[in-house]
């Protein structure tokens, strides 16, 4: 299961709290020139997030090599990365929720990106309360690791199911045949 070197790094991941998350991608493409971000909601038409006017991705002259596609439950698919590779010189295009990934998308340039935990931003009730990452350098430390993956006896599945039914659905069904996985109370059918 988890050797001593892989130990080390995840102790060193929760002592940092080096979590992956939509707000971390964003926070470093910010930070650097060859990386755009956008929320997916505003790929085909501006808006307005967190105060600010979002302007359509497709009606820009972006500059950076790379796209990352983010906070939003909206799915990225063909179409989507047709239009971009269209309309756009992006050389990468990483997205999450992508639907129908497959060799056609990566020949494009897209990539899968992982959702990572919630965002600790604030922004919902829920985002207050599952945004909180504070407890798990406390969590990780007080859980014996299993030596062997029969030693596992209990994986716990939080997600909202509602986000993504097609997907997600299924996966909460295949979740629930195992009797090592213990449902956390959004995952609703």
């Amino acid at each position: 299961m988890i050797d001593e070197a892989q130990d080390l790094v995840l102790g060193e991941i929760h002592a940092n709290r080096d979590y992956f998350t939509q707000e971390g991608v964003l926070e470093f493409s910010l930070k650097n020139e060859e990386i755009d971000y956008t929320k997916r909601d505003f790929l085909y038409r501006g808006g307005t997030w967190r105060g600010r006017r979002a302007d359509s991705l497709l009606g820009s002259r972006p500059t950076a090599r790379v796209l990352a596609i983010g906070h939003s439950a909206y799915v990225t698919g063909l179409k989507e990365v047709l239009a971009i590779k269209a309309l756009t010189k992006y050389e990468r295009i990483y997205a999450i929720h992508f639907g129908g990934f497959n060799d056609q998308t990566a020949a494009m340039g897209a990539r899968l990106l992982p959702l990572g935990l919630t965002n600790p931003t604030q922004e919902s009730d829920l985002h207050v309360v599952y945004g909180d990452s504070s407890i798990l350098p406390h969590a990780y430390k007080s859980t014996p690791r299993p030596s062997r993956p029969m030693d596992l006896t209990r994986i716990y599945s939080n997600f909202t199911v509602s986000t993504s039914k097609k997907r997600r659905k299924a996966c909460s069904t295949l979740c629930l045949t195992f009797p090592t996985f213990a449902m956390g109370l959004l995952t609703a059918h």
